[in-house]
């Protein structure tokens, strides 16, 4: 049986912050990059090929450092919170935790890849440490 992105969601449906919500999703999400999962890294693709947001993921067999680049509109759609959560509310929740150092453990960060002054317009970077 093939599980989907959202699988993998489901055990964090019920009597959670926002802020754990999308720190629970985000790490399933960037885990399954740095890990290469390939159901994970298939969903990514899926939501690339129909966003027309900021949304590049890295070659698995590239040298580089950079193994997703997105928006926080792609990675909200990404995360699969549109039901549950607005978007402001997601940034809100995604700026309040400590998300690179859990990342950190796992041997990735996220950092800022182009800055242009506004959160939601910046270009985001998940890549190794």
């Amino acid at each position: 049986m093939r599980k989907s992105l959202s699988d993998y969601f489901d055990v964090f449906e019920t009597n959670v912050t926002p802020a754990q919500l999308v720190k629970a999703r985000a790490l399933v999400l960037f885990k399954g990059i740095l890990l290469n999962d390939k159901k994970v890294l298939k969903k990514v693709l899926e939501v690339q090929a129909n966003s027309d947001e900021v949304l590049r993921l890295g070659a698995a067999d590239d040298a580089g450092d950079e193994l997703l680049v997105f928006h926080l509109v792609t990675l909200y759609q990404l995360l699969q919170l549109e039901a549950e959560l607005v978007f402001s509310v997601f940034r809100r929740a995604l700026y309040q935790g400590n998300l690179n150092e859990e990342l950190a453990a796992l041997g990735g960060q996220i950092l800022v890849h182009k800055s242009v002054g506004r959160i939601d317009e910046n270009i985001y970077v998940l890549a190794r440490l």
